[in-house]
């Protein structure tokens, strides 16, 4: 059973856009449009890059698709969920791609300033929460993903993250600050929820047509409002990757894809020692993922 998954942000530059063919070429134009980006290589921009990411992914699903590739499940990480959407029937392509400028707009506009994520590889998710409780940083630092067991990712203020980023590599845990622009998937974006709301609610969510597995439950969803209702929920709360990829291998996957530029979850996967990982970012990656 073969299983999309889609990443959250890609580093797309103008040479590679200008290289694409269709599908590629008219979705990252219709990104374009809808932000009225006039430079392409402002790839800095938090809403042009995680947007490209989900063109990308929609296109390199259906290239899949059109050399007769199958797949019976799908999910997403973070804003790679909106693909997955599409990808599953329940969203078309424009109302994802839409979905995808706003809820960034959404997010720039209610971040505080200042705040940042940390990458934390070592310690489980207990003994963080056990080290935040001690610093009493556990109100001001949160979850942002949970990529495995051991590899998390939290965000908060930049200078409370620096203040915990110490005290890890004193204990040799393996940190890095990521070059992000805020607190994503967090409580501090919870002004944001009734706006969101709002904008949800002018699309149609449709049953899916294959496993759905939600990044925000970690489940696979199959009522059109819960689907909405969880994208509202996915705001504030963290990404919950393991869990997703648990209930996909639940499922019966045995060959997962990643749909889009990079290796970044494929990478994830070989660390959690399932099932393997291919990657779809040329058109002869595709062609050997549809023989699989």
């Amino acid at each position: 059973m073969k299983t999309l998954l889609f990443p959250g942000l890609g580093k797309i530059t103008a040479d590679q856009f200008s290289s694409y063919t269709q599908p590629k070429r008219e979705y990252f134009q219709y990104v374009k449009d809808l932000i009225a980006v006039g430079n392409l290589n402002s790839d800095s921009s938090h809403t042009l890059v995680s947007s490209f990411s989900v063109a990308e992914g929609i296109a390199t699903a259906q290239l899949y698709k059109a050399q007769g590739g199958t797949y019976a499940a799908v999910s997403g990480y973070s804003v790679g969920q909106m693909a997955a959407l599409y990808a599953a029937g329940i969203l078309d392509w424009r109302s994802a791609l839409e979905l995808a400028v706003q809820r960034s707009l959404l997010m720039k506009k209610y971040m505080p300033l200042d705040h940042g994520m940390l990458s934390v590889i070592g310690p489980t998710q207990g003994d963080i929460k056990t080290l935040l409780a001690e610093a009493k940083l556990d109100q001001k630092i949160f979850f942002s993903t949970i990529n495995s067991l051991f590899n998390h990712t939290l965000c908060g203020l930049k200078e409370n993250l620096n203040v915990f980023s110490q005290q890890l590599t004193k204990l040799n845990f393996q940190v890095q600050l990521l070059d992000v622009e805020g607190s994503w998937h967090s409580p501090f974006l919870k002004d944001s929820l009734q706006e969101y709301q709002q904008l949800l609610d002018r699309y149609e969510f449709r049953p899916p047509t294959c496993i759905y597995v939600c990044n925000y439950s970690g489940a696979g969803e199959e009522e059109p409002g819960v689907i909405k209702n969880n994208l509202l929920g996915h705001m504030c709360s963290p990404v919950l990757w393991h869990k997703s990829i648990q209930t996909l291998v639940q499922f019966g996957t045995t060959h997962f894809l990643e749909c889009g530029q990079g290796d970044q979850l494929k990478k994830m996967l070989f660390y959690m020692r399932t099932k393997p990982c291919f990657s779809m970012a040329t058109n002869e990656d595709i062609t050997k993922c549809v023989a699989l």
